[in-house]
């Protein structure tokens, strides 16, 4: 399925990667309608993304402008049928200032599998994850499955020190797995450095100075990224320019009000896909007749055709 995505900028292109949006220093203001949820092992929607992107890094990531993955903060890794060893990059280092090693690995992908929450399904065909050494990690899997290596991009690293440090209450050992320090804090190696985090108003974000790659000089120095923002609201704030990107969820009319005040209106195609989520343990919804029904009822051929 093609989606058409339109986006409203006041002057600059928008990016999802705010490590390399177009804009030069300064502090980039955006809003999501949905709230942004911090703990990247919570991480589904596209608000939570932008967040888990940009403060969090994974093992690979999608070659640019074509298929297949590239080593990100793995250096290289090689398979031998339902395992998957691992080389990490000997530069990286946590924005605690802890290095990245093979232990950290490990811990994130058992406190995500733990938790059972976000996209952790993808990772449900890992056995067990064990640290070889302090650079190398191996993932054994329970069967063959081809889109193993294109899973990881869904598996942020976890500062694992910093994170134990920081346990809440909760049962056995691991407590809570660290859920209420990383509902309102950081702990990645990524691009961006989360300042505040109210996931009722916005999450203030600033770049890392010490991050192991270069960030593009346009990339701005501070992100404000708010959440829930009234259309009204928008539309004042775009046109004192006290606001730079807003998203496809306004109302025609506020983005045809904008577009004719001098905001530029972008759209742009690509794959992906809409879901709804339904609390299924209240009704009617807990009925699974009910869902059924709205099954049965939802036109796929239109969608599909979108």
């Amino acid at each position: 399925m093609t989606l058409w995505k339109t986006t409203l900028a006041a002057g600059i292109v928008a990016a999802t990667a705010l490590a390399a949006p177009a804009i030069a220093g300064g502090t980039l203001r955006l809003d999501e309608v949905a709230v942004g949820e911090l703990d990247p092992a919570k991480a589904s929607d596209y608000a939570d993304s932008i967040l888990m992107f940009n403060v969090y890094d994974t093992l690979v990531l999608p070659v640019q402008g074509g298929p297949g993955h590239a080593p990100h903060l793995a250096a290289s890794w090689e398979s031998d049928g339902n395992s998957f060893t691992f080389k990490l990059r000997s530069d990286v280092n946590f924005q605690s200032g802890n290095p990245l090693t093979a232990e950290d690995v490990v811990f994130s992908v058992e406190r995500m599998k733990a938790l059972g929450a976000g996209l952790s399904y993808l990772l449900g065909v890992v056995e067990s994850a064990e640290a070889i050494d302090s650079a190398t990690v191996r993932f054994n899997l329970s069967s063959s499955y081809a889109p193993f290596v294109a899973s990881l991009v869904r598996l942020p690293i976890v500062d694992k020190k910093l994170v134990m440090d920081n346990l809440g209450e909760g049962d056995g050992e691991m407590g809570d797995w660290g859920q209420a320090f990383l509902s309102a804090n950081g702990a990645g190696t990524g691009a961006y450095r989360v300042v505040s985090h109210n996931p009722q108003e916005e999450t203030v974000m600033e770049k890392n100075g010490d991050y192991f790659l270069d960030i593009a000089e346009a990339a701005p120095d501070t992100v404000r990224l708010r959440y829930g923002l009234e259309a009204s609201t928008v539309r004042t704030l775009i046109a004192q320019g006290e606001h730079d990107i807003s998203s496809q969820w306004l109302p025609p009319e506020v983005m045809g009000a904008l577009a004719r005040e001098g905001a530029q209106l972008l759209t742009e195609s690509g794959t992906g896909a809409f879901y709804l989520k339904m609390n299924t343990t209240k009704p009617p919804l807990d009925d699974v007749n009910c869902r059924r029904a709205l099954s049965a009822a939802f036109d796929y051929q239109t969608a599909i055709g979108m």
